[in-house]
This record gives structure tokens, sequence and C-alpha cells, in this order.
């Protein structure tokens, strides 16, 4: 087992398609003497059960009871629950399978791993499908939505002898599911159906081992050391005592400061979380980190960690270390040679053996930008998971102000029992997702929850605007100057630039320069108000088109062309093995001057190798505001906007009833002013063309979102290059709630090409819209949009106010509604809808959806009685209607006149088709 060199600066290794490497083990495995292959029964087991004396004995009877079950299904041959092991099954009779053999793991987090032995050189591709019904939504490791029927490639494995494919499947539900192989040289195929079932923990059994195997599952936990400051181990100081004053534990006592006990503190809440897999773990608390931090420079003595971790482990290496420094390092004399130098020797003190997991994280103390820079690119070099702690930092909610209300400013500016357990949270989630067995080697990789898209530190620009892309086909350029935008994207095969990136005269002297509100902006992000905003002694309303509450990732608007603040740039590399580029801005407030906006916006931009294909992630970090002026509404986003050359103006969409089967475009031209309306698509893409010669033009694709607007700004001159004024448009119109504080992202694709090889790239080379219809608002709201009733979090449940009344003309109604994200349902596949919730104060609801089209034109409800508990509770909807049929653009429930009440209210908790 690893040790447990616990440095908080973390990396996880992305591997391409839907894979990541996880503990094994083995179903299926071809025999080298015969090339059959031979089938194990894979159990799953309450933890422990099985791994003491006689607990092979015990396994057979609860087998051959049916406690435990497992179905593999091979050509008709079934192997039932209750067969008492060890179970083996020749092969089929029908003939050998000619693809692979391949092992399986299932955990109780419904993860089902999938490692495949092909022939060498005949790589295969899977797919899944249900025996009978539908699925809910299955994702990647990376959070990619995969849809049932598609095959999917694998990810490379590596140092796991004959294996060396593997796919990673997330929410697999506990039903019958068929996998299928695909040879990809000549799709030859192979099927069979697996049943996983719940379980906390899972046994191998081979016919031959005659052993009680080890249980499976995340990492195993043997000797870990915590080594930091105050924050992971200080001793008593009552008052009196000079230092920090106030942090009375006790004599005798120490833990970290400034939880208001021990079993409160991060360590304790992580060693907890570890002994739920391993109860037999070692661990180490070291406060011997605040010396270092205030020494690595010149004198630090490296032998007295050495001797405390030989102490602690009788001289056997820790399995995994946890860096917790930062806060001590004086940021005024930070030297960041003697820095590196340092975390290099501090964690060669520790003993580590070259299976030790090393974890690093940065400050939960302001002011310490330049130390948490090279925490996170020292870690990202040397493949060590890394753990953020950047939007609880000195949160209020997350010091000690409360828990220590007597003691000193010094004590009370630690992390309290909140921040404590969020510091472990964040700890958790990077270090169980990391397994065991050594560090994934440098390089970028998966940040837990959001795929491999992690922020990084900044590497600067040189001086230069520009920072290109080329991966052979396409040449991309984004510009500092307006927040790190795409500016310039081109074919190679002519250069001519297809994005319109207008240069103004600036103004005072600073000469020609880019217009901020141009170019492709991944983030032009809309709050309430929508007009009227007041900020920082300005108001958008006095400076000619008022937007209102809206940032903008290039700048702001004229004559002020401020620009938004980069704060880290860098270049990385993709999963598809792309080179790309992250910028991290600070967006300013279009229609104000120079003031900053309440959002941090992050780009991630890549090329496909191979393939004329920009792909973006964006992440909009929502911060806490001032909410005077807030309505908690949703608005109508441009995630992106992408601003064409004028020629690029011959608009298309896909309205067809069934999408991506290639059937026509429709023109979608009808400009109102500079727009088209708003329209909600079946395939998910908008493009605007050239509209003589080639066609070649630009295709938006986002596979989370169906909603779009296109546009053309026509001020004389339709033959102007990517300088000019005149502009064609598209974007991404979806409707979100940013006045909600938190995390919200979202991902697409620019495809170069014209329509028929875009569709062609879609509907090949890129992931589908995501077909299901199952939200969980236990964490955030998933992108519900709401209008005329608020829709916020509130003591940790997202409140719909159901009971918000609206009046126009003296006339009061209750017309308020929520609904799903603009995607393409199919109507056919959701009969019945569950909602969870807790209310009160109404007796009816309204089921509203809307059909592709264009907005406000193809909207449709049906009524039905509910009546709430006050406590939580489960409703069953049937979507029975005579306009229930088709694709579906949205799904949601409002308020109905008569049967609510002021007040009135849903706490939601899931809402899912059955």
């Amino acid at each position: 087992m690893k040790r447990l060199l616990i440095i908080w600066v973390g990396l996880l290794l992305a591997l391409p398609s839907i894979a990541q490497k996880k503990t094994p083990q083995r179903l299926a495995r071809r025999d080298p003497a015969t090339g059959q292959i031979k089938y194990y029964l894979l159990g799953s087991v309450p933890t422990n059960t099985y791994s003491v004396p006689g607990g092979k004995t015990q396994y057979q009877r609860d087998a051959s009871s049916g406690l435990l079950n497992l179905i593999v299904e091979e050509n008709g041959i079934v192997i039932p629950a209750g067969t008492v092991p060890p179970l083996e099954k020749p092969q089929p009779p029908t003939g050998t399978n000619p693809l692979l053999s391949s092992r399986f793991t299932y955990n109780s987090n419904q993860q089902l791993s999938i490692e495949g032995a092909p022939a060498p050189g005949q790589p295969v591709e899977l797919k899944f499908e249900p025996v009978t019904g539908s699925l809910p939504q299955i994702r990647s490791n990376l959070g990619q939505n995969l849809t049932p029927g598609t095959y999917y490639p694998s990810g490379p494995l590596q140092n796991q002898g004959e294996y060396t494919q593997e796919w990673s499947l997330y929410n697999m539900p506990q039903v019958p599911i068929r996998i299928t192989w695909r040879r990809i040289s000549d799709g030859v195929t192979h099927s069979y159906v697996f049943g996983p079932v719940t379980a906390t923990k899972q046994l191998l059994f081979t016919r031959s081992s005659g052993n009680d195997p080890p249980p499976t599952g995340g990492a195993t936990f043997v000797r870990v050391v915590f080594q930091g400051n105050s924050i992971t181990k200080h001793p008593n100081t009552p008052p009196g005592q000079e230092g920090s004053q106030g942090f009375t534990i006790g004599e005798g006592n120490a833990w970290g400061m400034a939880a208001t006990t021990q079993a409160n503190d991060y360590v304790h809440k992580l060693v907890a979380l570890m002994r739920q897999s391993s109860p037999d773990v070692q661990y180490l608390a070291s406060g011997n980190g605040s010396f270092w931090e205030q020494q690595y420079q010149s004198g630090y003595n490296y032998s007295q960690i050495t001797n405390e971790v030989n102490t602690a482990f009788g001289g056997l290496p820790p399995t995994h270390i946890y860096i917790s420094i930062s806060e001590n390092v004086d940021a005024g004399q930070f030297n960041e040679a003697a820095f590196r130098s340092g975390l290099d020797q501090l964690i060669a003190a520790h003993n580590p053996a070259p299976t030790t997991r090393i974890y690093l994280r940065n400050s939960f103390w302001n002011g310490k930008e330049n130390v948490n820079a090279v925490l996170q690119n020292y870690a990202t070099q040397k493949g060590y998971g890394f753990v953020d702690l950047s939007d609880i930092r000195e949160g209020s909610a997350y010091t000690a102000q409360n828990d220590w209300q007597q003691a000193s400013p010094g004590v009370k500016r630690h992390p309290g029992n909140n921040g404590m357990t969020a510091i472990a949270n964040k700890s958790w989630a990077v270090i169980n997702n990391s397994g065991s067995g050594g560090n994934p080697g440098p390089g970028p990789g998966p940040s837990p929850g959001n795929g491999e898209f992690i922020s990084y530190a900044d590497q600067g620009w040189s001086g230069a605007d520009y920072k290109t892309l080329n991966n052979g086909l396409v040449t991309v350029k984004i510009r500092r100057s307006v927040g790190g935008c795409v500016c310039h994207l081109s074919s190679n095969s002519d250069g001519r630039g297809l994005v319109n990136d207008y240069l103004v005269d600036l103004g005072g002297g600073r000469g020609i320069g880019s217009d901020k509100g141009r170019q492709m902006q991944v983030g032009s992000d809309y709050f309430t108000p929508g007009v009227q905003y007041q900020i920082g002694g300005d108001n958008t309303g006095w400076h000619g088109f008022d937007t209102g509450a809206n940032t903008v990732q290039g700048g702001s608007q004229a004559p002020f062309f401020n620009e938004s603040t980069v704060l880290a740039s860098s270049t990385f590399t993709h999963r598809s093995g792309g080179q790309g580029l992250y910028v991290k801005v600070r967006p300013k407030i279009w229609g104000a001057n120079d003031k900053d906006g309440n959002i941090i916006l992050e780009q991630w931009i890549w090329l496909e190798p191979g393939k004329p294909i920009l792909g973006y992630f964006a992440r909009h970090t929502v911060l806490e505001r001032d909410n005077s002026q807030t309505t908690w509404q949703s608005r109508e986003q441009e995630n992106p906007c992408i601003y064409t050359i004028p020629r690029l103006r011959n608009h298309k969409v896909s309205l067809a009833g069934n999408p991506f089967s290639g059937a026509g475009a429709t023109n979608w031209s009808n400009y109102q002013g500079y727009f088209t309306p708003t329209v909600r698509t079946t395939e998910h893409w908008v493009g605007g063309y050239d509209v003589a010669g080639s066609g070649i033009g630009l295709t938006l694709y986002q596979p989370q979102n169906s909603s779009f607007k296109a546009g053309l700004f026509n001020f004389g001159d339709l033959n102007a290059g990517e300088f000019g004024n005149d502009a064609g448009y598209i974007n991404g119109a979806p409707l979100v709630n940013y006045d909600s504080p938190g995390v919200y992202e979202d991902y697409g694709y620019v495809i170069v090409g014209t329509e028929s090889q875009a569709r062609s790239h879609i509907y090949n080379d890129l992931p589908r819209p995501d077909y299901s219809f199952d939200f969980d608002f236990t964490k955030d709201n998933v992108k519900w949009w709401n209008f005329d009733a608020k829709f916020r979090k509130e003591n940790g449940k997202w409140r719909f106010y159901v009971g918000d009344a609206k009046t126009d003309n003296n006339v009061t109604s209750f017309i308020g509604k929520i609904s799903a994200p603009y995607r393409s349902y199919k109507a056919s596949e959701i009969t019945q809808l569950e909602i969870t919730f807790i209310g009160q104060g109404f007796s009816a609801l309204n089921l509203n959806w809307e059909k592709p089209g264009p907005e406000n034109s193809n909207g449709y409800t049906k009524t039905i009685s509910v009546t709430p508990t006050g406590s939580q509770q489960t409703i069953v909807i049937s979507t029975s209607h005579p306009d229930w049929n088709g694709m579906l653009s949205t799904i949601g429930i409002g308020a109905t006149n008569g049967s609510t009440s002021n007040g009135a209210y849903m706490d939601l908790i899931r809402i899912r088709k059955l």
C-alpha cells in the first residue's frame, strides 16, 4: 500500500474517450492454453464480511441463498443468482468470443469499469443499450453524457498485462444492460447482458485462489502523513499566552486550529472517511510545516521530519502524504526557486516510496497569490494531487469567528468547524478518486467533478497580445486585450479570418485596438436587473444601449473600452491529444466604466487533432454580490456568442423531427433589427455560411443546449473582412439564472467548413445531446430556469416560489414557472414524471412544455392536482396529452391561478422521468 503524504496540489490523469484507470477485478478471462473464455462470479458483499476465517464458506451460503445477484449472459448462457461458487462456465457452444477477454468492476457509486484485452493492433469500441425500456443518463468519468446505442472508443490502459483498453461508465442503473463490442477493423461484434447490483464492497472469487480475496473499491490507506501548520495541528494556547490566544482546548491537547474538537478538524474528518475502507489506517498529523514555511530559504532541519515519520511508522514509508502549507509563507519575501527546491526536500524528508501518493493544497488565507500559483504549477508538473480552496478562502462562513468568539483575531482567522468540513470534503474528492499505487504523472488531467478541466497557474503572456494554436487544418488566436477571447479562426487552406475582431480608435491616446464586445466570447453573462443596473456609483442606463447586469469577457462598451483583467493563462494538452489554451478572466460590466462583475470566467479551448474543430469548455463562477437589485430571475445568455465576418450570413439550424438523420436544414435569417428570434432546435447547432462561393462557414454545436440565435450587423460593407464594423453573428442562447452564486459550466464545438461537412463531424466525431431527464437539486439548480417567480437556494434547498404574484394592468395572477434546460427530449420516452419536493400553499400545478421552433410559439400546458403535505413527498404525473409528442425542447412546472396562495413554495429535491 502507499504512503499518504498529503501535500495539497492535485492532478488526475485524463484518458481519451470515456476511460479513467480504476482498480480492476476480473470477471472473464481468456485461457492462454485453449483460447476459451472463463467466467467468474463477481459478488456484492458488505464491508469485510468475507475477509475473515471462514469467509469463503459464508460467501457460498449467501450466494446459494440468493443474497448475491449477478447475471452474465453470453450467447444464451445465463449464470443465475444463487449458484454456489467457485462458478466457472466454459466458452459458449456457439463459438469463441473473437474480440477480447475482459474484466469488470462495479461499485456502490454505480460506476462500471470495463477492461479489455483485444488482439494486438485490433482495438474495439463499446456501446450499451437497455434490455427493456430506457436508461437514466449515464456519464463518462469526464462528465460526458453518453447515449445508449452509440459506439464509444476506449481509453488506453497502462501496465495491466494483456489488458490495454478501458471504459469507465458512471450512473449505471441496477437493471440488465446489453453491452456490445465492435472491432474497428472489420465491424465484427460480440454482445452480452450484464446486471449489476448495489454493493458496499465487491469481491472477486477465482476458481483456483483457495483464499479469501481482498475487497476492492477506491484507494487503500495504510500509513498517512498530514504535514502542515496550525491548521493541521496546534497545541492549547489559552488567554495570557503569547501568540494566538484563546484556542483553549485543554493542556496537552493539540489538533487543527480552529476546530472546536479534535473530531471536527480536517485531519480527523479525513481519517474517518479513510477508515470506511481501511479501518486499520495509521496516520501522523504534524505541525512542523509551519517552521518550514518560515525557514524554507535557508537553514531548515529536515531530519526532524524524517525522524518523526520513521517513529510513527516504524521506518516504513507512508502510502499517502498530504502537504498543507502556504499560510505562513511571507509573500513579500517569496523566492520561487528556493520554494520549489524546498518542496522537493520537504517531500523527500518524508521517506516516500515510488508508490506513495502525494497531495498539496493552496492557501485558506488571502494574500498568497504568488505562493498558490507556484503550488498548483508544481503539482501539475510533478503529477501530484491538488486541492483548490479558492472558493472558501477566508469566507465568513468558513472562518472561526463564531466558533471562538472570545479568541484573538489570529485564531478567528483560521478555519472553524465549517471551514474544516469544507477542507476535508474538497480534499476527499481528490484523494478518494486518485486510488493507490503512485502518482498519475505530470501533465494536465481531470479534477473531481469537472473532467480534465483544471485551473492552471499563470504562465504569463510574454508581452505579446496573441497566443496561437494550429493543428495543420485550422489556426486560432486569442487576444489578451479582449480577455483571452478567440479573435481569429481560419482554415489553413486560405488563411481567411472568419471571426470578426472589429478594430476601433480606443480614445484617450490609446490608439487602435479591438472593440471589447466582438470576437468569440464564451461568457457574456446576464444577471438581474435587466436595465438600470447600479454599481459603484455608475448606472448602465447612463451610457446608451442598456443591457443591465451583464459581464462581458472582452471588457466594457464604448467609449470606455476597459479591458477585462486576465488573471492567468497557460497552455495545456486536451485528452484528445490536441493542444489547448487556458485563460482565467475577471470580466467587466459591459455598460459601466471600469467595473468588475461578480463572476470569474475560465475558458479552455483546444483544437481536435486531424479535424477542423475548435473545442471549448467554460466555467462561470458566480460570486456573492449586493442583492438589493436582484430579482432572482433567469435571463437569456450569450454562452457563447460568435461575431463572424459579414459574408457568413447564410444562417441555418435544424428543426428535423427525426434529428441526426440528415434531414434538410432550415434557413434562419429572418432578422428583426440586428437579430433573429431565438429558436429551439433539434440537432443542437446553428451555423453561418458564406453566401457565395464555397459555402465555408462556422457551425456552433452544443450537446447540452438547443437554444440559439443569429444576427447581422450591416453598416454598408457586407464584404468587409475580419476587422470591419459589419459582422454576422451566431450564439448559444440558453436561459440561465446567474443571480444565484455557484459554479456553472458549459461546453461546445466550433467547426470550420460547409454545412454538410459540419454535420458530418457532428454525426460521427462529437458527443450526442443528452436525451435523459433526471435532475437532482440537492447540490445545485442543474440549470433549471425560471420566469415570474423566484428560484433560489435557501437553507440548503432550491426553493421555487410558486406563490409569487405578478401584476399587469392592475390584474394580479400567479404565473411563475421553472423549466428544464433547453435540450432535445423525446416525448415518447417520457410517459411519467416523478417529482420529489417539500411544499405548501397550492393545490394544483401546470405541467408546461415547449416544442422546437421560434421562441414563444410552441408552448403547451396541462393542469394537475397536487396535495402538498409540508414534508418531503413524491408525486407521479402522467404526461398523457394530445400535444405530448415528437421532440420537446423543455419541460417544466408552474403555478396555476385559483389554486395558489401568497407564500406558496416548493423545495425541489428531484425531478425525473420514470
